[in-house]
């Protein structure tokens, strides 16, 4: 009866020595990277709820039967956008376009240059946190 008591007490020591190796290499870890999201969740909303742009004017000189845009858009929020992260949109397609600034400061504006447009169109601009502003322009 000795020998069965110290060997269930054995194979309970070692269930609780192999849970605990598991908590701590598994599950600690886990938490610790769902707290990083949350924390990161939270600075994406932040940044969304203090990001705004508006697309002041659309500017076009002609190329043919084509046309090239100058889109200035003005930062009316208070968080920096990097302009690299902005897609342009005309008529729901992406459209490659060139910028000046690599940043867009706050309650400043810049250009963004579009070749080969057609004369009429829906202009959208995002930025990286998916805050966006709409310009209908004909020409």
């Amino acid at each position: 009866m000795g020998f069965s008591l110290s060997a269930a007490a054995a194979i309970i020591g070692v269930g609780v020595f192999l849970s605990v190796q598991y908590i701590a290499s598994d599950v600690i870890p886990s938490v610790t990277d769902t707290q990083d999201s949350f924390e990161d969740m939270k600075n994406r909303a932040v940044d969304q709820f203090q990001t705004n742009i508006n697309i002041t004017s659309v500017v076009n000189t002609s190329s043919g039967p084509l046309y090239n845009l100058s889109v200035n858009v003005k930062n009316t929020g208070s968080v920096t956008l990097e302009m690299r992260y902005f897609d342009v949109l005309v008529n729901g397609s992406a459209q490659d376009f060139t910028y000046v600034d690599s940043y867009l400061y706050p309650e400043k504006e810049t250009v963004l240059s579009l070749a080969n447009q057609p004369n009429r169109g829906k202009l959208k601009v995002v930025t990286d946190n998916g805050i966006s502003d709409y310009y209908e322009y004909l020409i």
